[in-house]
């Protein structure tokens, strides 16, 4: 079953060689919830540097994996740079909507349950990416 949300890279300073990626339903500007990083096991306060919305925020997240799997250190980890992350997971064949400002403050905002059309913007920060073919 489809669930949209968000596919989003995280990092910490304390494992500056690695990046998170992940999904998650809730909107990554106000945190992804502490109880989604005790599950990869981390115990090391993250900070989200980039965020897409997707149609089918699981599968964009495992071909995202998949796309890094020559960067795979544990789980959801990736020795790699934030750039290649976002380029591998903008390149996955599927339509996103990239958050261009991840701001922790931004007022709570409703999520897209379709692909945001021009004329609605669910966050100011939605910037509507050209659709690939698979």
């Amino acid at each position: 079953m489809q669930k949209s949300g968000f596919v989003y890279i995280m990092t910490a300073p304390s494992i500056s060689s690695l990046i998170k990626v992940g999904m998650t339903t809730k909107n990554p500007s106000l945190g992804i919830n502490s109880d989604a990083l005790n599950r990869t096991e981390a115990q090391v306060r993250f900070t989200v540097k980039y965020a897409s919305w997707f149609q089918d925020a699981k599968l964009a997240a495992e071909k995202a994996h998949k796309a890094l799997r020559k960067f795979h250190y544990f789980k959801e980890f990736f020795r790699t740079d934030i750039e290649t992350g976002i380029n591998q997971i903008e390149n996955l064949g599927l339509w996103y909507s990239r958050i261009t400002s991840v701001d922790p403050s931004h007022p709570k905002q409703p999520l897209p349950s379709s692909p945001p059309q021009e004329q609605l913007i669910f966050f100011d920060q939605f910037e509507p990416n050209r659709v690939f073919a698979s």
